[in-house]
């Protein structure tokens, strides 16, 4: 081994880096290559540490960039860190301390970046025909597999699963057997063993057991079900060539186990590998890493605090496992200096976190240390008498922080939610509070406002009978509980005589739509307004059941439609949140459709309901926080961000800690948490069972004393959760940078009795010396004790109001909405001079929201007169995507009419062909990247010969592009974000290329077309290259626009670039202000 030439802070200097790397990072940086733990605390700067050794061993000649592996979790944190490693490769580079090798391949060299999954994907892509693995596998979705298990279950008779017939629910046995496949994948067991395992279970039980034991029994039995359905799901996989993530890591797992040589060919190949996230591994990924890189050079970097994800699979124990079984001699470093948080709120967390440093571990967290200079911050308290105005006190505080003037400028804010219940009453208080809010879309998704109406209506259309999401939607119509009634009571007198067929409300409004003019509707007892209003319903209620043979995509696109519910989304209070959800939600129709093209609307729906209920479903790969907004978001979500301002709610015990604790309401005190975690849910592994059974409460079946035993090994399991909620509290406290507000009520409505405090805040509160502070907010009580006495039961049953009580905010909206609706029939000029008048009158706060509110009105009256008259295409927009704009400043009229019905493309042979030839590009320029990785990574259909022809010679043409011998990539398709005007233009640069030399950025879009002759088709290329150029050049701060070229393939790599366009007047155009012009805004 070479000695090492340079130091981790002498290659800091070379790179003019802004801050040098402290002690402790040092040590980490110049490692020696052996197994190596690194411990490092929530914001302690891990990935500028890991990119930092990455510097050093290929500074120091210790490894070339192609040696070295680097594996995380999400491919968000992937492409970070491989974009920040790139980055750097090249300053290195242009400082002289490193010099590609021309013979590793297109873009000299690269380091391999991938995530755990993608890593084992791509092994068994390479080596799966030593398997007899199918070639051409696809990836199965959890919605694809959901559906397979749908068509399983729902062909089982009750005498074939006689214990799982129990369950009325299908979507609950389908969720119970993708968690129990879930984790017989993540600890590396087959059906065939775990069958083995339960039925030794079932005969260890004691001769006669007692009634107690019972549900433990059924809860086997259900089991064993269970795995007969998995065993037919797997079958259905083999037989169709589809695989999930569970099966290739299983599959490459089985492979490095089987055959020693692929081990070596891996070991030699890398020289040098970064396991990022290590605390969330399963035990199949930890034996899979083992086998592979035992006594290795490989360094794992975790937080056994941030362990929060057991609930989906990750090793209890992986860091200290680590610690004892990846080399004889395993070192361990840390990082403990937080660069994130202030100080209070560090105390506070490490408070929080004091009882694992107590325990006995491989592998133990230090305390967090603030970093130099480090603010005081603060940690913040509110106790409010119940959830209304605890949702209000936060909302509040935030309020006092925000620029109404300039959001951007606002410090950064976030409410982080144990479960997704509280998200709509914490959005609620938000809006009212004038606040933009973002739901974050992971986990979040069937919670937004805008997706509660889609989906209530299309339950509407799916089942007339569904009362229940129709009273939603009347309430959105502004129906009253007089109409309500009327027409509850015309639907049971019809449905008298009409016995065989019962008529529901969602009938009648069927009929309304159609003959509104019929006097039964008035003699009935509904008003005018009730009627007019219920028309437009019907309507929309009638077009989406119309719409019965149509694919489930386009039976989502037209029920946005006929709601209106995309021209509400861009006036709401937060239209980011509310457009990305309806975007979202209609991917998530396509992909649930896209194994089955015919799969039905109840189907979906069933499954969006198992989503919902289990807390588990429509989840994305790494939320994003919203700049401008208040971001609410689960905890778990949250992991990996940080905002100035937290709010953390609901820290009451049961709830968070999410943990059963009975009440005894005579005595009033909870008992202590218990748990029967898989005792009773046939869904997840018995603890014995697990490959981390070791670090679990040990089950034996009791021969007496059965209900002491079972409430012992209950608490001890109950103990066991509240360590996982605690490292869940950890997480969301460690998010805030500059100020912390922890908070809870003690009443909800519902419950007997009052809550008690969290553990959580109780200890933030009790510490010595505590830096908490209570929350002041005028005119509301935020600071309540907990009552004395219990909520008196006046003995009568409680109903809930319809319609529901509005919030003083949204009633003034109304009113507001009435008032503008009158002034506007009146005369256009006295809408323009009200708002002059209250816009002369308000504060600078007052004002951004008064011309919020003027622009969204210009827009809902702009779609009211356009809906009135034909003769003009106008249609008023937000946010449109690059193309769009092209064809927009081509054709403004055509653009619009397209858009206002848009008529459905034909997807052409050769777009096929140029999605797949891109794919290839990026996973040649990536190196690193797999199949599995990318979207539509493979063609969509099979090839034929003549395009496998056509594609092979753009291959040949790419790889003799002149680019590669002066430029080296430093990004692949990234998404930029551009303004223009009052238009959002989201782009996607398909890559940026940094020359070696210079250092000059070079953007770059691959065409499979022809080079452009004519000069309609070269101005739409201007108009493309001059969007990437302003996007890149906002984004990175270049005053001028960066050089661009298109490269066509389908001229031998003809090259277009950005100046040709400047030299014909093309590229001049002021972009803005011609978007402007023809949005006619």
């Amino acid at each position: 081994m070479s000695t090492p030439k340079y130091s981790a802070e002498q290659i800091a200097r070379a790179l003019n880096k802004e801050f040098l790397p402290t002690a402790e990072q040092a040590r980490i940086i110049e490692a020696p290559q052996k197994p190596l733990l690194v411990v490092a605390g929530a914001g302690s700067g891990k990935t500028e540490t890991m990119a930092a050794r990455v510097l050093y061993l290929v500074a120091n000649g210790l490894a070339q960039p192609e040696q070295i592996l680097g594996l995380t979790f999400t491919k968000k944190a992937a492409s970070e860190l491989r974009q920040r490693i790139a980055r750097n490769l090249a300053a290195l580079s242009r400082a002289g301390l490193f010099q590609p090798n021309s013979d590793s391949g297109l873009l000299g060299n690269t380091v391999e970046i991938s995530t755990y999954n993608s890593y084992a994907a791509n092994l068994v892509k390479e080596y799966g025909y030593l398997l007899n693995l199918p070639p051409d596998a696809q990836l199965l979705g959890e919605a694809e597999s959901w559906q397979i298990y749908y068509q399983i279950i729902a062909n089982k008779t009750a005498t074939e699963i006689p214990n799982l017939a129990k369950e009325k629910s299908l979507p609950t046995i389908i969720s119970r057997a993708m968690s129990l496949n879930e984790d017989l994948a993540n600890h590396g067991l087959s059906v065939d063993a775990a069958r083995e395992g339960i039925k030794l279970m079932i005969e260890e039980q004691p001769e006669k057991p007692e009634r107690l034991l019972a549900p433990i029994l059924d809860a086997l039995a259900q089991r064993l079900e269970l795995l007969d359905i998995i065993a037919e799901h797997r079958a259905y996989k083999a037989k169709h060539h589809l695989v999930d993530f569970g099966d290739q890591v299983a599959h490459a797992h089985t492979l490095v186990t089987k055959y020693p040589e692929l081990v070596m060919q891996q070991r030699e190949q890398y020289s040098d590998v970064l396991l990022d996230e290590f605390q969330d591994t399963s035990v199949i990924q930890l034996s899979l890493l083992e086998t592979l890189f035992k006594d290795h050079s490989v360094t794992a970097v975790g937080d056994p605090l941030q362990a929060i994800y057991g609930w989906r699979g990750a090793s209890a124990g992986a860091l200290d496992y680590f610690a004892t079984n990846f080399g004889e001699h395993v070192g361990q470093l840390t990082l403990a200096t937080s660069w994130r948080n202030d100080k209070a709120i560090l105390e506070v967390a490490n408070n929080t976190a004091a009882d694992f440093r107590r325990a006995k571990s491989a592998a133990t967290s230090i305390p967090l240390e603030p970093r130099p200079g480090a603010k005081a911050g603060q940690v913040l308290v509110q106790k409010t008498l119940d959830e209304t105005q605890e949702a209000q006190g936060i909302a509040q505080w935030f309020a006092q922080q925000y620029n109404f003037e300039n959001p951007l400028a606002s410090p950064s804010m976030a409410i982080l939610c144990r479960t997704r219940s509280n998200f709509q009453r914490m959005a609620d208080a938000c809006v009212a509070a004038g606040l933009p809010v973002a739901v974050s879309a992971t986990g979040g998704l069937l919670a937004i406002p805008v997706i509660m109406d889609l989906v209530s209506a299309l339950k509407c259309a799916q089942d007339a009978s569904d009362d229940s999401h129709l009273l939603r939607l009347l309430d959105k119509w502004r129906w009253g509980a007089q109409d309500l009634q009327a027409l509850s009571r015309l639907a049971r007198k019809e449905s008298k005589q009409y016995a065989s067929h019962p008529v529901t409300m969602i009938d009648l409004l069927n009929e309304l739509a159609q003959d509104p003019s019929a006097e039964k509707w008035a003699g009935a007892g509904l008003s005018a307004a009730a009627i007019a209003r219920a028309v437009r319903l019907g309507q929309a209620l009638r077009e989406l059941r119309a719409t019965v043979a149509l694919p489930l995509p386009q039976r989502i696109n037209q029920a946005i439609q006929s709601l209106g519910l995309d021209l509400e989304a861009q006036v709401s209070q937060s239209p980011a949140t509310a457009e990305a959800a309806l975007n979202q939600f209609r991917q998530t129709a396509r992909d649930f459709a896209q194994s089955n093209p015919n799969v039905q609307l109840a189907d979906f729906l069933n499954w969006l309901d198992t989503a919902e209920r289990e807390e588990r479903g429509l989840e994305v790969a790494g939320a994003e926080s919203v700049p401008g907004a208040v971001n609410i978001m689960t905890v778990h979500a949250a992991k990996g961000l940080e905002w100035d301002l937290v709010a953390v709610p609901d820290l009451r015990e049961t709830a968070f800690p999410s943990v059963s604790r009975y009440y005894n309401s005579t005595k009033d005190e909870l008992y202590p948490a218990k748990e029967s975690a898989w005792l009773t849910d046939p869904g997840s592994l018995p603890f014995e069972m697990r490959g981390d059974a070791k670090s679990l409460p040990e089950f034996i079946w009791p021969e007496e004393d059965t209900k002491d035993y079972l409430d012992q090994y209950k608490q001890e399991v109950g103990d066991y959760q509240v360590r996982e909620e605690r490292r869940l509290a950890y997480v969301a406290f460690t998010r805030a940078r500059k100020q912390l507000l922890l908070s809870m009520a003690f009443h909800d409505g519902q419950r007997a009795g009052y809550a008690f405090e969290s553990r959580f805040l109780t200890e933030a509160l009790m510490m010595p010396a505590s830096p908490v502070q209570p929350l002041q907010i005028p005119g509301l009580e935020t600071q309540v004790e907990r009552p004395a006495e219990r909520p008196e039961s006046d003995g009568l049953k409680r109903y809930s109001l319809w319609p529901p009580e509005k919030e003083e905010a949204q009633s003034g909206r109304l009113v507001a909405a009435s008032a503008i609706t009158n002034l506007s029939a009146q005369d256009p000029q006295a809408l323009e001079t009200a708002f002059a008048q209250a816009f002369a009158a308000a504060t600078p706060a007052e004002q951004a929201q008064l011309q919020v509110l003027k622009e969204n009105l210009e827009i809902l009256l702009a779609d009211f007169e356009q809906q009135q008259t034909q003769d003009e295409v106008r249609i008023p927009l937000g946010r449109v995507s690059a193309t769009s704009v092209e064809n927009l400043i081509a054709d403004a009229d055509a653009y619009a009419r397209q858009v206002r019905r848009p008529v459905p493309q034909v997807r052409k042979p050769e777009a096929t062909l140029g999605t797949y030839f891109h794919n290839w590009v990026e996973r040649t320029l990536r190196s690193a990247e797999v199949l599995t990785e990318l979207d539509e990574a493979a063609p969509t259909r099979p090839l034929t010969e003549k395009e496998m022809a056509q594609v092979e010679s753009w291959k040949e043409v790419f790889t003799q592009l002149p680019l590669h011998q002066d430029y080296q990539v430093e990004e692949l398709e990234t998404d930029y974000l551009i303004k223009l005007g009052e238009l959002s233009v989201p782009c996607r640069i398909d890559a940026v290329f940094r020359h070696r030399q210079t250092g000059e950025p070079l953007l770059v879009d691959w065409k499979t077309g022809r080079y452009p002759t004519k000069g309609e088709a070269r101005q739409r290329y201007a108009v493309q290259l001059r969007l990437y150029q302003l996007a890149y050049a906002q984004r990175h701060g270049y005053e001028q626009e960066v050089p661009a070229q298109l490269v066509f393939f389908g001229s031998g790599g003809q090259v277009l670039h950005s100046d040709e366009f400047l030299a014909q007047d093309l590229a001049g155009i002021d972009l803005a202000a011609e978007v402007s012009r023809l949005l006619g805004q």
